[in-house]
């Protein structure tokens, strides 16, 4: 028992974040308060991780399965970026891939018909926001090589001579391709990637 006492003394620090986590791990259990037990943190009743994952079954899983996939698109993109590099077409077509994936879980379990049959879920303006940006965000695909060097690069270029006859707007045409090509090269892989 001496040796354990010691140990403890010796590593305060991490028998203290050790007693954390446990402590934390507790707000899981679902007999963690009695009803006079509730404190202000539990008051609220939001839904969490936890909630959602038990709440409905596979309809719930499938939701999480949809946000974690969203979640981890960015790390896929920047793995496959490294094993493949950024001319190939692997990184753009399985992100794209997930993205969609992801959007349509999200997309078909807030739909309103299963909101009617209790299946579905209701979305706070907030996460309705959220799922617009992300909609916005699929932009930056046409923005990604190789589909802009492949595609949207060459029509802007031939937008650009198409319109560069006429005299003010040929010019903010071309401004405006150059600054794209410009966004394009510096910003577009680590921005929504």
């Amino acid at each position: 028992m001496e040796a354990y006492k010691q140990w403890v003394r010796a590593n305060r620090d991490f028998v203290s974040s050790i007693e954390s986590f446990a402590q934390t791990m507790t707000w899981f259990l679902p007999e963690r308060f009695s009803a006079s037990e509730i404190g202000p943190e539990a008051a609220d009743n939001r839904s969490t991780l936890v909630s959602i994952w038990h709440e409905k079954g596979v309809t719930s899983r499938s939701f999480i399965l949809g946000e974690v996939l969203l979640i981890l698109r960015p790390l896929v993109y920047a793995l496959l970026i490294r094993r493949y590099g950024l001319g190939t077409w692997k990184p753009w077509l399985v992100t794209l891939a997930v993205d969609l994936t992801g959007t349509t879980i999200i997309s078909r379990l807030t739909s309103p018909g299963l909101l009617r049959n209790g299946r579905g879920y209701s979305l706070s303006k907030v996460e309705k926001e959220e799922i617009k940006r992300r909609q916005l965000l699929w932009a930056f695909y046409v923005m990604r090589d190789p589909f802009f060097s492949k595609y949207t690069r060459h029509r802007l270029e031939y937008f650009e001579q198409l319109l560069k006859p006429v005299p003010v707007v040929g010019t903010l045409i071309a401004k405006a391709v150059e600054l794209l090509v410009g966004v394009q090269t510096r910003y577009s892989y680590i921005s929504a990637s």
